[in-house]
Parts: C-alpha cells; sequence; structure tokens
C-alpha cells in the first residue's frame, strides 16, 4: 500500500469519528452546539473539533511505537491563540478503540471545564492584544505623517505597521528632498498611550525650544481680545414710593423734606 494510500484511509477514519464526536457534542447541546471537525492528514490519525465560539480540541493518537494499549490511545488537548503563552488545560488520554459516545463524555467531563475556563482568559488577553496591535498602527500613521522620513529599523521597505519602535535619520545624513534636523527614534508602548522619544545631533536652539516645551508651568502666548457689554442694569426695580429710614439721594431734598413732615 503506498504511503497516500494509507494516510488516506486513516484520514477517513478520524472523519469518520470526528463525525460522530460532534453529533454527540451538538445533541447534547455542548456550549451551545455547532460543532464541526476536521481530520489531519497523517499517518498517525488526527481530527480537530472546532467550535464558533472560538473553541478547539485535537485528538491526536501519538506513541504509536509502544506495544498494546499503550500504543493505541488519543492525546486530547485544547486550541488556544497563537500568541497566548499563559496557563492552559491539562491534556488527557483516552483509548482510541472506544465508543464515540463514551469519547465524548470524557471529553465533556475531563477536559472542558479546564479548558474552557484558561481559554476564556486567553480569548480576553487575545482581545486585548489586538486592540493594541490597531491603537499602534493608527499611531504609526500618525508618526509618518508628521516625519514622512520615519520607518522601522530606518528601511521604509519594511513597514510593519504594528511595530513598536520606528527610526528616522537627520541632520547630516539626513534623506530625501526635505532635510530633517535631528536623528532619533520612537518606541511605543503596547497600548500606544505613550512613546519613548530618544533624539540625537539635535540643534542647541530646538532643543531649548523642546525643553520649554515639556515644562507644565509654560506660560500660553497669545493675544487678549475684549468684547462690548450692554449698559449695567440695575439688580433691583426702582422703589416705586420711599420707606421710613431709606436713604435718600442727596440731590432730591425735596423727597426727604416730606419724610421729616
Amino acid at each position: 500500500m503506498l504511503p497516500s494510500e494509507e494516510m488516506q484511509l486513516v484520514s477517513d477514519h478520524y472523519d469518520a469519528l470526528g463525525r460522530a464526536l460532534v453529533d454527540a457534542l451538538n445533541y447534547r447541546d455542548i456550549q451551545g452546539g455547532g460543532w464541526t471537525h476536521e481530520p489531519g492528514w497523517n499517518v498517525q490519525g488526527s481530527v480537530l473539533l472546532r467550535h464558533p465560539a472560538g473553541l478547539g480540541v485535537s485528538l491526536v493518537r501519538m506513541n504509536t511505537h509502544r506495544k498494546g494499549d499503550a500504543g493505541r490511545r488519543l492525546t486530547i488537548d485544547g486550541v488556544y491563540p497563537s500568541c497566548w503563552g499563559g496557563a492552559r488545560a491539562d491534556s488527557i488520554t483516552v483509548g482510541m478503540d472506544r465508543p464515540a459516545l463514551r469519547i465524548a463524555d470524557e471529553i465533556v467531563r475531563r477536559f472542558l471545564p479546564d479548558y474552557l475556563e484558561t481559554l476564556v482568559e486567553a480569548l480576553k488577553q487575545t482581545r486585548i492584544a489586538e486592540e493594541r496591535r490597531q491603537a499602534r498602527i493608527v499611531m504609526n500613521r500618525r508618526l509618518e505623517h508628521a516625519l514622512p522620513g520615519l520607518s522601522a529599523a530606518g528601511s521604509p521597505r519594511h513597514p510593519e505597521p504594528a511595530r513598536s519602535r520606528s527610526y528616522w535619520y537627520g541632520g547630516e545624513y539626513s534623506q530625501g528632498p526635505t532635510p530633517v534636523l535631528a536623528s532619533g527614534n520612537v518606541t511605543l508602548r503596547a497600548d500606544a498611550t505613550h512613546m519613548d522619544l530618544k533624539l540625537t545631533d539635535v540643534p542647541a536652539e530646538l532643543a531649548l525650544k523642546i525643553l520649554e516645551m515639556l515644562h507644565p508651568s509654560r506660560v500660553l502666548e497669545g493675544v487678549v481680545t475684549g468684547r462690548a457689554i450692554e449698559q449695567e442694569q440695575a439688580a433691583l426695580p426702582r422703589a416705586k414710593r420711599l420707606i421710613l429710614g431709606e436713604l435718600v439721594d442727596r440731590t432730591r431734598p425735596h423727597e426727604a423734606e416730606t419724610l421729616s413732615g
């Protein structure tokens, strides 16, 4: 039998196993159903169970060199985002000759609880990492707009949109039709909310201006402009009659005489 024919037989076997497993998981409404499977293409044999929420369970026959039952077991592992380096659920093994329903029971009972617990944190951190990656892409675009000669590793041929560090050449090493006054590099924080800025060969006067801009109590410069306002109005209406004891304007003596009378 040719190797390709042997692999086809193995793949067909695990295709049937995967179909039976997802039927059992979907029938029991595990994680709301929706499970699918992908048979592997190898001599040992494997199948991957997938769920639309991002779950993945792999079953692989390992240690085929061992004799007896030890060489006829499936190792069950969880699938995590490729960038995840945190805690993972421990793998389990089951006999490959067990009925699919029994294997599905083992997955649900022994593997899924720990896997789901660790996967929640993995997906959360992966989502945060992607948000930060997008933030760096946006900030790098702003940096490139502010200083067109800026690029990854000093080369525009490798843009790396989500890079953390960018370089540019200035001063006597300035490139392009418009000279840049100084060389330097910028390193973004993971979320691009802050950055480390390094400048070299900065003209002294320019350096002083930069330092002045960093001072928190720098006086703002500008022109104060005014606007016309309406004539002041009295807060209270004028009294219609005089009350005894009220202060009287000295310019109205006839009203004072009325009070005294």
